[in-house]
């Protein structure tokens, strides 16, 4: 109450006085100096002051990642010829994970619970040569998806 008394004192003096045009700046120029500063609390942690700010960054976090993983699906060729329903659903799926360094994603003869897809370049895949102890390096390429059918089993391990 005492806030909105103050404002109310302080427009009516300037309006009072023919300062609106200053008024109007000022209020412009603060209002937008607010967004910028409760942007940067926000970036910071901030949001966890309040619960309604908490399930409003969570829900913008879902949509960016649903977005992402849309676009990603899109661009696979295996999805192409899939209605726009079907990639949705796909979409609404997806999970992202981040592997450390070394860390072997899935090996050859591992039975197939799921797909993979790479974003990045940072996967390296290798076939196994039959006849042979060593794999062959099958090399990063592009970002890959490998389905549960796929037919030559690989192992990749991120880089």
């Amino acid at each position: 109450a005492l806030l909105a008394a103050l404002t109310i004192d302080l427009v009516g003096s300037a309006l009072a006085k023919g300062e609106f045009y200053w008024l109007a700046v000022g209020c412009v120029f603060g209002g937008a100096l607010f967004v910028a500063l409760d942007n940067i609390v926000n970036s910071r942690g901030g949001f966890l002051r309040k619960s309604s700010t908490v399930v409003h960054y969570l829900r913008r976090q879902r949509r960016q990642r649903f977005k992402k993983a849309l676009g990603d699906l899109e661009r696979i060729a295996a999805f192409r010829d899939l209605p726009q329903e079907d990639i949705e659903d796909l979409a609404s799926a997806v999970t992202h994970e981040v592997f450390e360094q070394g860390t072997t994603i899935y090996s050859a003869g591992d039975p197939p619970t799921s797909s993979t897809s790479s974003r990045r370049e940072r996967c390296r895949s290798w076939t196994p040569v039959p006849g042979s102890t060593h794999p062959r390096y099958t090399g990063t390429g592009r970002p890959q998806v490998s389905m549960p059918s796929s037919p030559a089993p690989r192992t990749r391990t991120m880089q």
